[in-house]
């Protein structure tokens, strides 16, 4: 997108929201408060976006497998075993 483009749909979001989102202060801009709660919830959109395509990566991938667990337990018990689990199943 060109900087016009996006600088145009700025200005139809703060339009539609009644308020600004950015301080303009000559070339520059800074977020308003409005502009940073935005901004966190945007963020927070995102990673539950994020998370969301990468379960479905594994649903895609039958031979992936993904595991969340601590550290100490990753460390102590789940590593040291990876290299007899992929003797035992390659694939």
């Amino acid at each position: 997108m060109t900087q016009s483009a996006i600088s145009h749909q700025v200005q139809q979001l703060e339009a539609q929201l009644m308020q600004p989102l950015f301080r303009r202060a000559g070339r520059g801009v800074e977020l308003t408060i409005a502009g940073e709660v935005l901004l966190r919830s945007v963020q927070r959109s995102l990673t539950v976006l994020r998370s969301g395509m990468e379960r479905i990566g594994t649903y895609l991938d039958p031979g992936l497998v993904s595991l969340v667990c601590p550290a100490p337990l990753l460390r102590g018990w789940l590593q040291p075993g990876c290299p007899r689990c992929m003797r035992c199943c390659p694939g």
